[in-house]
């Protein structure tokens, strides 16, 4: 939803969508390129098998994601969060693609999960609120960006 918003500024460049498969997703149809990856539902009260399917949903993510990098061949991986970005945005930067990560509006006091972990990699890490650049120094505050 976060990244639908930033359609616009990528109007008159080459771009393409990578995404989740869900129901519920939103219509993409004015997107020239979508990529429909795959979503496994984890139920993590089953604690001893949690790990080996997260470990498999992984593996299964990233072929696909990799399978679409090597494809497309960006410069730049844009991304605003969630676990789909974590994978994407270290293997782009394997291969020698700029990572930016602009953190969603709802982060006031602290970075998200994805974006704690994209921070070492990240080429630009852009946050909406001034109250996170003084706790991380990285970060470059954008103002209202989603």
């Amino acid at each position: 939803m976060e990244m639908l918003r930033l359609k616009e500024a990528f109007i008159g460049h080459s771009f393409f969508l990578v995404t989740h498969r869900r129901r519920y997703s939103m219509p993409l149809d004015d997107i020239p390129k979508v990529y429909l990856i795959p979503y496994i539902y984890m139920d993590f009260q089953r604690k001893y098998i949690s790990k080996l399917l997260l470990f498999i949903d992984i593996l299964i993510e990233s072929f696909f994601e990799l399978a679409v990098l090597l494809k497309e061949r960006p410069d730049v991986v844009i991304s605003t969060g969630s676990e789909i970005a974590i994978p994407i945005s270290y293997m782009a930067k394997c291969l020698g693609k700029k990572v930016i990560f602009i953190e969603s509006l709802h982060r006031v006091n602290e970075l998200s999960g994805s974006a704690r972990v994209i921070y070492p990699i990240a080429d630009l890490l852009l946050v909406q609120w001034e109250s996170l650049i003084d706790k991380y120094a990285k970060v470059k505050y954008a103002g209202r960006v989603i």
